[in-house]
């Protein structure tokens, strides 16, 4: 078993985990320590000295002191909560064996107790065994429970600050409270999870997106909402550069005022819900988390509270969220906590309390701004008083921007603010065409889509999952294309897992053989339609000896010859800056789009360092026509229809001033229209329309980097094939 205890501000947790056939056992421990405990002295001195050493363990943490100071700012000197759960280092060593006995009879009896048991067990026999267990009759602890005296917060002055110097420290660090209801107000302390998780918390939150993303003041931001049984406390946390300091603090203030000003929207809010709800299930899934959570919420509250939990949570509408925020994050009732390195405040020289003064103005101001809803004064700061639009220049919407990347990679941005989604494509040049190895571009794009060197391929998954973010690779005959979506305030988010995904790939050997094995497994599959087994045909027999033929039984075949490094060898060259072209289409800043992608392009692989650079890279290969007309049956048993599909090798792409590979190009693409597009097209009109020989009918003419087809297709009734032919 496992065994632990800790303190919080409510209550004391003692938590066991064990297997199931253990479980009477240790319930009878658990039991036995709970209510009788010895507390012999030569233990208690030895315990003292442990508790003194945390003790100065908390006071090396600067969040520590940062948060112990906050709480007596903002509860006051006499609020229990203002007490450190450790307590102070006198008290430990000089309270009496007798005085801690007092405390732990007073306290420790069932009446108290909130035992919660999850698990494989049986309900019946377990309430039994706890009744057993915890049986005290004719003990004094049956007396009942002493009076709980409820304390309201009393702060000496809000607004108000505190600061303190680290000779340790070479950041800054700023934590901002506000006091919450806590738990007596369930409905709004949930409200204010959600607000937390919008303001605070992830790469796509409002604070992390602006403080850290966009103008790079903080190395990291967060916000917190923490549940109380009397009262809580809704807080914002960041870490910083000391050059830094001045110009993030404003913008830390206007960034809370605009959420305030400007509330949560719908899609906001229907994302944090998603990961309210998410995270909880995550805190919920093993029996100890389970337990963890069900004791938290009933020791402070009911069963009733856990149970509704994610209903009142789902039910949550956007003024339920915003209505919370204004009533709690009052900057007139705000608690601002520096924590400087020594050597900054010297360099200054200013004193704590010049420092204390300038916190306690700033959010004065910043209560002023917002009860005449305004906006906060960012003026000290120069960095922060210019819009990204000013930083990167105005974009008319539906412009393409083009950039040069370092490295040698191509970006295209459009934006369009009229949207709330993100679209980003990146094609490799290469793909099939430019394959050292049949295959190695299948199995890559595979290998690419199971995990990287930090995310394993269940993290993946769960990440992408859990925050709708789509992300694939595949592979194609001239590149491989990597797709990705989100909605606008993921796209930080989306920006991160590319550069996971393009950079770092896993590569792991089990994911391989799996990944091979499907690839196969999908290949004879698809030999199953009609379709594809008419397609397959006509490409290997179109491209006999090029990559484009590349397909069905053939591309089978290869993928099982494939080893992994010749997928790593691949993946290095393919992946090269210089090989890449990006497109980025949402409502976007082009120029911060431009920043954070040639950020991306340092963390690549690079061509000219590839394993197999110089001799091993491939030539582009020729296609030529068949000698003659050829003709291929397959024969697939009981097939309802024949599917027949005519093939001619057709223009490449044209090459930049040959004016006839663009006119044959442009010619090609036109009869495609004509023959084969929509209902409109020859084909559907003269074979379906006209004499009823077809039900499914087109045409297409994909665009090639070398000579490309042309193709005409159709399904019919295998009586009408003559007729179809001619």
């Amino acid at each position: 078993a496992t065994f632990n205890a800790a303190t919080s501000k409510d209550f004391t947790h003692f938590n066991i985990t064990t297997s199931p056939q253990y479980f009477e056992e240790a319930l009878k421990l658990h039991a036995d320590m709970l209510l009788n405990a010895n507390i012999p002295t030569p233990e208690l001195d030895r315990e003292r000295a442990v508790v003194q050493e945390e003790i100065n363990r908390s006071l090396d943490s600067p969040f520590r002191q940062a948060f112990d100071l906050l709480m007596a700012g903002l509860f006051g000197p006499n609020h229990p909560y203002t007490r450190t759960t450790l307590g102070p280092k006198t008290n430990i060593a000089n309270i009496p064996r007798q005085g801690i006995l007092d405390y732990y009879h007073r306290w420790y009896q069932p009446a108290n107790f909130r035992t919660v048991i999850t698990g494989d067990v049986d309900t019946a026999v377990v309430l039994k065994q706890v009744e057993d267990a915890f049986k005290v009759s004719g003990s004094p602890r049956t007396a009942g429970l002493p009076a709980i005296e409820t304390v309201e917060p009393r702060p000496a002055s809000l607004p108000g600050a505190a600061s303190f110097t680290d000779p340790n420290l070479n950041t800054v660090k700023y934590t901002l409270g506000f006091v919450t209801p806590g738990f007596r107000d369930k409905k709004t302390d949930m409200a204010l999870d959600v607000a937390a998780l919008v303001l605070g918390q992830g790469a796509s939150s409002r604070l992390h997106k602006r403080l850290h993303e966009q103008l790079q003041l903080v190395d990291d931001i967060s916000a917190l909402n923490y549940t109380f049984a009397h009262n809580g406390l809704f807080l914002i946390t960041s870490t910083l550069q000391p050059d830094k300091a001045e110009q993030a603090k404003p913008i830390i203030l206007e960034e809370v005022q605009r959420l305030l000003a400007e509330g949560i929207d719908e899609a906001e809010l229907v994302k944090a819900k998603t990961q309210t709800v998410k995270q909880h299930a995550f805190l919920t899934e093993s029996s100890a988390g389970l337990a963890s959570t069900i004791g938290n919420i009933v020791t402070i509250g009911e069963l009733a509270d856990f149970s509704s939990y994610v209903p009142l949570v789902e039910a949550l509408t956007v003024t339920d969220v915003n209505e919370a925020l204004r009533r709690v994050v009052t900057f007139d009732n705000g608690y601002l906590v520096e924590a400087l390195p020594e050597s900054m405040v010297k360099a200054a020289g200013q004193s704590l309390a010049e420092v204390d003064t300038q916190n306690r103005q700033a959010l004065a101001q910043a209560a002023q701004a917002a009860a005449h809803g305004g906006a906060v004064d960012t003026a000290t700061s120069e960095l922060a008083s210019r819009s990204p639009e000013a930083e990167s220049g105005a974009v008319k919407e539906g412009t393409v921007v083009d950039y040069r990347l370092p490295g040698g990679a191509r970006l295209l941005v459009k934006p369009t603010p009229s949207t709330h989604t993100v679209a980003v494509s990146v094609f490799a040049r290469g793909g099939h065409l430019l394959e050292v190895k049949p295959g190695a571009s299948t199995l890559t794009a595979g290998l690419m889509n199971k995990g990287t060197l930090h995310r394993d391929v269940q993290q993946w998954a769960d990440e992408l999952e859990s925050n709708g973010i789509g992300l694939s690779v595949g592979s194609e005959s001239d590149y491989m294309l990597v797709e990705g979506s989100a909605v606008a305030d993921d796209f930080n988010h989306l920006l991160l897992l590319l550069e996971d995904m393009m950079a770092y790939p896993a590569f792991d050997t089990e994911q391989f053989d799996k990944v091979k094995t499907n690839q196969i497994n999908i290949l004879k599959a698809s030999r199953e339609q009609p379709t594809s087994l008419m397609l397959e045909n006509l490409s290997m027999n179109l491209y006999p000896n090029h990559p484009y033929g590349l397909t069905g039984k053939r591309l089978e075949d290869a993928i099982d010859k494939v080893a992994l490094a010749d997928v790593k060898q691949f993946w290095h060259r393919q992946f090269s800056p210089d090989r890449l072209v990006i497109s980025v289409v949402g409502p976007v800043e082009p120029k911060q789009v431009e920043a954070q992608m040639a950020q991306m392009m340092s963390a690549l692989p690079r061509s000219e360092k590839s394993p197999v650079a110089g001799a091993a890279k491939p030539a582009k290969p020729v296609a030529n026509p068949p000698a003659k007309e050829l003709v291929v049956k397959d024969q697939k048993p009981e097939q309802a229809a024949t599917w027949i599909g005519y093939g001619w090798l057709a223009p490449t792409i044209p090459q930049p001033n040959n004016e006839t590979t663009i006119r044959d190009y442009a010619s090609m693409k036109v009869i495609n229209s004509l023959m084969g597009s929509g209902l409109s097209g020859r084909l559907f009109v003269e074979l379906r329309e006209k004499q009823g020989l077809a039900y499914e009918i087109g045409s297409f003419y994909p665009t090639r980097q070398t000579p490309g087809y042309f193709v005409m297709y159709l399904g019919t009734d295998p009586k009408n094939e003559g007729q179809v032919l001619q």
